[in-house]
């Protein structure tokens, strides 16, 4: 009885050794798991430091040869001025790429030029407006002949009458006679009618100055 309780106390103390051997390489995989990711990230880490310490330097370069470049851009003599700015965002700049950047600027002689040539450019012509058609002029009123009935003679089929024209000049005169350009119409017992350039005036025959003879 003594010998089987030794040995199952050994074999016992055998499992637990075991158990205690797994969890212990289960932890040290762990912590060498650890350790080696930790040392990746160090190298990330530490190799972008060492870019920003690159990206520095080069930034200082750079502004050590400012200097320069603008001693030999002011030593040259230019036709056209420039204005130089200088570029502060070192983060998106070309390493490459100078930092001065060169913007031309017109001279005075140039702008007054310039001015001069808008001020003497013709301006475009403006079409001209159409002028109103004039509005006819009224035709002139003709002027009443001065012709005075001297008298009538005759019955109401053979009618003539004696006409004093301007005051002077005195005619007896039928139907459809024409004298100093006037044409006799029409004689009746109190009207003879008159037509001058195609109007019409009418003259009465009537008071002690006006005979109307029958025949």
């Amino acid at each position: 009885m003594k010998k089987k309780s030794s040995s199952f106390s050994l074999g016992k103390g055998r499992l637990v050794l075991i158990i205690i051997l797994i969890l212990t390489s289960i932890g040290f995989s762990g912590f060498m798991s650890y350790q080696i990711l930790n040392i990746t990230d160090s190298s990330e880490e530490l190799a972008q430091f060492r870019a920003k310490i690159n990206q520095i330097v080069r930034t200082k370069d750079k502004k050590v040869t400012v200097n320069k470049e603008l001693k030999e851009i002011l030593s040259k003599k230019e036709q056209v001025a420039a204005v130089f700015t200088y570029n502060n965002d070192y983060s998106t700049t070309n390493p490459f790429k100078s930092l001065l950047e060169k913007r031309p600027v017109l001279k005075v002689e140039d702008k007054d030029k310039v001015e001069a040539e808008v001020k003497t450019k013709p301006k475009p012509k403006s079409k001209p407006k159409p002028k109103p058609k004039p509005e006819p002029k009224p035709e002139p009123k003709l002027k009443k002949p001065d012709i005075k009935v001297i008298g009538l003679v005759g019955n109401e089929t053979n009618k003539r009458a004696f006409l004093e024209f301007n005051g002077s000049e005195s005619y007896m005169v039928r139907e459809g006679q024409v004298i100093n350009g006037l044409v006799v119409k029409k004689i009746t017992s109190h009207e003879i009618i008159i037509a001058k350039e195609g109007t019409e005036f009418s003259y009465h025959c009537g008071g002690d100055s006006c005979e109307n003879i029958d025949l």
